[in-house]
């Protein structure tokens, strides 16, 4: 017979080594996990000024008007995965079927987690992340060189604007459609860029990451690449799995329930880049 399980401790670390293996986008995000609800992340924002050299014994220094120390909050909401089991496969599975259930909940979770990281329009839709894609602000969308796909000089430029900024883990998102594009094409000039991209799976250095759930729309002003910092992303996650047991009469079905609290957002959103679509002769 099962009981109601929450996994904690030891299987929650399990669980973010299985997070993290689902998808390469997962890779590298800070992670905040614990008993608490909700999150409050101190950032310096968007980073502190060049220091500049001061006379000996200086009384009247200026103050640093380039940063400023502010926090971000995760607020982990519930999301929720079901897996129906039958009679026959509980009675006769030759495995530990209640330590199997946390490699496939964190299989669920994981995708749920990865599409949100990149898709997730914040709280303005319920119970969503602030997505990569749907986070970049206006002033750091740089357009295309020329309206449909982008192209290896738009990947290019992108790459450059991000080593400009000084990123730590400088990753750019494109989907698989857009980068089968992009490796396809001739374009005079830009094959040592091609050879890089293909070889190396990076454009000035900067490490190209093709995600099947980064979208890949080309209609004007969609963003179809984004740059950004992988230590500048956060994901909350509350600190039970919560898997339940669940019969109804007349059903000989059990039906478990997996219950969770995620949340994710970028901490600085200055430091989010993204490749905008132009209209046809734009």
């Amino acid at each position: 017979e099962f009981r109601r399980v929450l996994f904690r401790s030891e299987v929650i670390s399990e669980l973010f080594k299985a997070f993290k293996k689902r998808t390469d986008i997962l890779n590298g995000l800070r992670y905040f996990h614990g008993p608490n609800s909700a999150t409050v992340i101190p950032v310096l924002s968007p980073r502190p000024a060049r220091p500049a050299r001061v006379a000996e014994g200086v009384t009247s220094a200026s103050a640093d008007s380039t940063a400023a120390l502010g926090t971000t909050e995760l607020k982990p909401e519930t999301y929720y995965s079901e897996l129906p089991a039958s009679f026959e496969t509980l009675k006769y599975l030759p495995v530990d079927f209640e330590r199997e259930l946390v490699t496939i909940f964190a299989d669920a979770f994981a995708d749920a987690m990865a599409n949100q990281v990149v898709n997730g329009r914040g709280k303005t839709s319920y119970n969503e992340f602030g997505g990569l894609f749907t986070s970049v602000p206006v002033g750091n969308q740089i357009s295309c060189g020329a309206s449909g796909a982008p192209k290896i000089s738009d990947l290019v430029n992108l790459a450059l604007k991000m080593q400009e900024v000084v990123m730590r883990d400088p990753t750019i998102v494109i989907s698989p459609i857009l980068y089968a594009g992009i490796t396809a094409a001739t374009v005079s000039g830009y094959d040592v860029y091609k050879n890089e991209l293909i070889l190396n799976r990076t454009i000035e250095g900067v490490k190209i990451e093709v995600c099947g759930y980064a979208p890949s729309t080309t209609t004007a002003d969609s963003i179809v690449a984004v740059g950004f910092d992988k230590n500048d992303y956060a994901v909350g996650i509350a600190a039970d799995l919560t898997i339940e047991p669940i019969r109804a009469k007349g059903d000989t079905n059990t039906y478990f329930q997996a219950i969770m609290g995620i949340d994710g957002k970028p901490i600085v959103a200055a430091n989010l880049y993204g490749l905008k679509a132009i209209a046809a002769g734009a």
